[in-house]
């Protein structure tokens, strides 16, 4: 099911993919408000979000993940706020 919602879900504008520096297998996306990981190279079936969504967020910008510690993410996003979309500098999400 997390996969489907990888390929169906979820605004993005940029780059919001990031690979993980320590493991080359291990893919990262963001999309809307979550984080998504794939252990296996990317493989459909393999897709699992990971973390806790990203408050108030709509879209995602860019995505890193921290070459130094890889348990680190950095996502530029837009917040949405009651009537009005404004841009948020950063958001970290740590995975569970």
């Amino acid at each position: 099911m997390e996969a489907e919602a990888l390929l169906t879900g979820g605004t993005i504008r940029g780059s919001s993919f990031g690979i993980n520096s320590r493991n080359k297998r291990a893919l990262y996306c963001a999309m809307g408000n979550t984080v998504f990981r794939s252990l296996a190279d990317g493989d459909s079936a393999t897709w699992a979000s990971v973390g806790t969504p990203i408050p108030s967020c709509s879209k995602v910008n860019a995505f890193i993940v921290s070459p130094k510690d890889t348990n680190v993410m950095l996502a530029a996003v837009v917040r949405h706020h009651s009537a009005a979309h404004s841009s948020s500098p950063t958001t970290t999400a740590r995975p569970g």
